[in-house]
């Protein structure tokens, strides 16, 4: 292997800031946990009903945690999908983190919650004003080109000098991915359109129909956008650069989208667990059935991400680089 004549500091912090992030994402969980226990137990007005948001944002660090831990781990073994995933990850957690932030602020300084869930808001709140630039900073050191050169030096200088006739197979993939993405988003969004009426947060009719609105309007917004991806990716076959930008661009929004109306779809089938008898009663589904339908179509929503996510990787790869540039 040749010397890499590229300094390895911007891939470095940019590791570095994404994994301390994820990390603090752990910080940020124990805070809304802590939260959540202290106002299902408390004596504020619905405590059950107030104590949703803390444990959904659990929810949201604990997995945002593993999400970044799984998109970092091809590092590793040294392989660049590790960069890539990681790098659109830490982005894409940006607004999820923002967000608790601001519910953190909103029990720090207001009186909607018990008194005693101020101290770990307050530690919350804290972590996330640490974290957003951390992530920020993570995902563009390990975009950027500074940050890519030294690791592709290394994949590139281990295999042979010159590119072998053809498209090379990360391109391949990367158009497979996305295919396999459009049909998982497609699934898993007409799944929630159809399920959340029927949830117990569809007990009410207009709330209902506004939740059928919201999972028809991410249809829109995943599935589409996914589709011109798509489009990009195959362009980049024929050695067309733009593609590749094309498919990036409309990569973005999806994977943000993906993950809201997989946290909608776990909180209507979660609420069933705590809703009134009122609201089980009116319910089509038993909260069991919903619980277990919501975790599904989150399964398969998250899976389109995945598939999005390695497309993305298999874009950027090296290798496949190299023929974009060369084409």
């Amino acid at each position: 292997m040749h010397p890499s004549p590229f300094s390895p500091w911007p891939f470095l912090i940019g590791v570095a800031a994404v994994v301390t992030g994820g990390l603090g994402l752990l910080l940020t969980a124990t805070a809304a946990a802590l939260v959540c226990v202290i106002t299902w137990t408390g004596h504020t007005t619905d405590p059950h009903g107030r104590a949703m948001m803390p444990a959904l944002l659990t929810v949201v660090s604990l997995l945002g945690f593993a999400a970044l831990l799984v998109a970092v781990a091809p590092l590793a073994r040294g392989l660049d999908r590790g960069r890539s995933a990681g790098a659109w990850m830490a982005g894409v957690l940006v607004p999820w983190v923002l967000f608790t932030g601001f519910f953190f602020a909103v029990v720090s300084f207001f009186d909607e919650f018990d008194e005693a869930a101020r101290k770990p808001a307050l530690l919350g709140f804290g972590s996330a004003v640490v974290l957003a630039p951390l992530l920020v900073t993570g995902a563009v050191l390990l975009g950027i080109r500074p940050g890519r050169r030294w690791l592709a030096h290394r994949i590139l200088s281990a295999g042979p000098a010159e590119a072998g006739p053809g498209v090379p197979e990360p391109l391949l993939r990367a158009r497979r991915r996305y295919s396999t993405a459009v049909l998982l988003s497609v699934i898993g969004t007409a799944g929630s359109i159809g399920f959340l009426p029927l949830s117990a947060l569809g007990d009410d009719p207009l709330l209902g129909a506004t939740l059928a609105i919201t999972a028809g309007a991410a249809l829109l917004l995943i599935v589409g956008p996914l589709i011109l991806a798509r489009a990009g990716a195959t362009r980049a076959l024929a050695g067309r650069a733009r593609g590749a930008t094309v498919a990036r661009f409309f990569s973005a929004g999806p994977l943000f989208f993906l993950q809201l109306v997989a946290l909608l779809v776990v909180l209507a089938g979660g609420v069933g667990l705590v809703a009134s008898e009122a609201q089980v009663a009116a319910a089509v589904l038993p909260p069991v059935p919903q619980l277990a339908i919501g975790i599904a179509l989150a399964a398969v929503l998250v899976a389109a991400e995945v598939f999005l996510l390695a497309g993305l990787a298999a874009l950027s790869d090296p290798h496949s680089d190299r023929h974009l540039a060369f084409s």
